[in-house]
């Protein structure tokens, strides 16, 4: 499928980041609309981005051939990525 989020090394480092938030603690993490809440937040997310280990992003980029052979064997079907 020509959008699959397999297939877009970006969906995959964003899905650590993702990961990498949720362990935070919520006091961290800002809580509710206001200005100060938003740029808690928005810090947070900053933090855990910067400390992306480099060589986790070159996974998600080294394993872009692996998950295409993946998605065509399984004929665009459900595979393990």
């Amino acid at each position: 499928p020509p959008y699959s989020p397999d297939l877009n090394a970006i969906e995959n480092i964003l899905s650590i980041l993702k990961d990498r938030l949720i362990k935070r603690k919520k006091k961290d993490l800002g809580v509710g609309t206001s200005k100060e809440s938003i740029n808690a937040f928005k810090r947070v997310i900053l933090e855990e981005w910067n400390n992306i280990p480099q060589d986790a992003i070159y996974n998600c980029i080294l394993s872009m051939p692996r998950r295409y052979r993946a998605v065509i064997e399984a004929k665009e079907w459900y595979n393990k990525y």
